[in-house]
């Protein structure tokens, strides 16, 4: 429907309220143009956040597989929203261009994984201006999986998180898949090996692989998380990213087995009885026997700067994923955090709070 006829047709509406067209009409323009006006628009909406990546358990082969595994939390202040919705061709608007591709290529995939080839979509991205891709908050595999949730709802097919691992989403990290889906503050415990699932690390074994379905949700943790992102430095991404990460796995199978007993004994005991010293040590003690200090290690000097003055104020503190954006904690909410410069802004939230899916409307 052409703008001039549509501004011409709303205003007849004013004056001349539409009424269905009678059952016995046989002027089938008055029908089509009743039913594209009153049937309202299908669409979904799912709403994604940022997370912060805090460590990996088990990067060994001791279990046969690349287990992973790990403790991530959502960025709850800055909300991701997409929207899916019908439009004569695949179009992609809004926000953070560098993955409207990449949706491009989800969409295809879909029509073949699901043989559904009588629809095109109209995808938006809606992201706050602070979230950036490459700064180690998950943007890309967050806003991929939440398009992908979304067009098996649109389609009214059923949908369960190793479905992601079919677009090549989820592979490298399970937490940003399993925070898609889970907001909140959660331990995650990777992979298993499952003759259904995908053939995730082909370099290493012939595995196949799907996520495990199990998570630990600290819904009662009332500490608070405290995040310095760069306002322009980025991380690693693309072929630098999976050079990073042969030269660092597998890990030693003794280091993997520390990591998984610190969180199981010391860690999550903390949390559950709020005893946050005790929290900090174990961080401490896993993140000296985890990737982070390799991960650590390439950063650039602002970032460096940036940790060993966040390591000072708050006891612990170190990057999110890749980084450069970097996370410390506070037991209450009345820490005195950072003030904003030129090279970070820093914001706290709760740990508990968590983020609710919203309706689709």
């Amino acid at each position: 429907m052409s703008i001039v006829f549509y501004d011409f047709f709303c205003h007849f509406l004013l004056v001349n309220p539409l009424t269905p067209p009678s059952l016995t009409s046989t002027n089938s323009f008055d029908i089509y143009i009743y039913i594209y006006i009153m049937t309202p628009e299908k669409r979904v909406i799912k709403i994604v956040y940022p997370r912060v990546h805090m460590f990996s358990m088990d990067l060994s082969l001791f279990n046969g597989n690349m287990k992973s595994g790990s403790l991530g939390c959502s960025i709850w202040d800055y909300p991701i929203k997409i929207i899916v919705t019908t439009s004569p061709s695949d179009t992609i608007t809004g926000d953070l261009s560098y993955l409207h591709d990449k949706i491009r290529t989800i969409i295809d995939s879909f029509r073949r994984q699901e043989n559904i080839f009588n629809q095109t979509y109209l995808v938006q991205i809606q992201s706050p201006p602070e979230v950036r891709e490459h700064i180690g908050v998950g943007v890309t595999t967050q806003i991929l999986a939440g398009t992908i949730e979304a067009l098996y709802e649109f389609n009214q097919k059923t949908f369960d998180i190793d479905k992601l691992l079919l677009f090549n989403v989820g592979r490298s990290s399970a937490c940003s898949a399993q925070l898609s889906l889970h907001p909140g503050f959660i331990l995650e415990q990777g992979y298993n090996i499952n003759n259904t699932g995908v053939c995730l690390h082909p370099d290493l074994y012939s595995w196949k692989e799907n996520f495990e379905k199990h998570y630990y949700s600290f819904d009662q943790c009332d500490w608070f998380l405290v995040l310095a992102i760069p306002t322009n430095s980025i991380s690693l991404s693309g072929q630098l990213e999976k050079t990073f990460w042969k030269q660092f796995y597998p890990n030693n199978n003794i280091d993997a087995l520390k990591i998984c007993y610190m969180v199981f004994q010391e860690l999550m005991p903390a949390i559950y009885t709020k005893n946050f010293p005790r929290f900090i040590t174990a961080m401490r003690q896993i993140t000296n026997n985890s990737s982070k200090r390799a991960e650590e290690h390439i950063q650039n000097r602002i970032t460096k700067k940036c940790l060993t003055s966040m390591r000072r104020r708050f006891g612990f503190a170190t990057i999110s994923s890749l980084g450069p954006t970097i996370y410390a904690f506070s037991p209450t909410k009345d820490c005195f955090i950072p003030k904003n410069n030129a090279d970070y802004f820093f914001i706290k939230m709760q740990l508990n709070k968590g983020a609710k899916i919203d309706e689709n409307k």
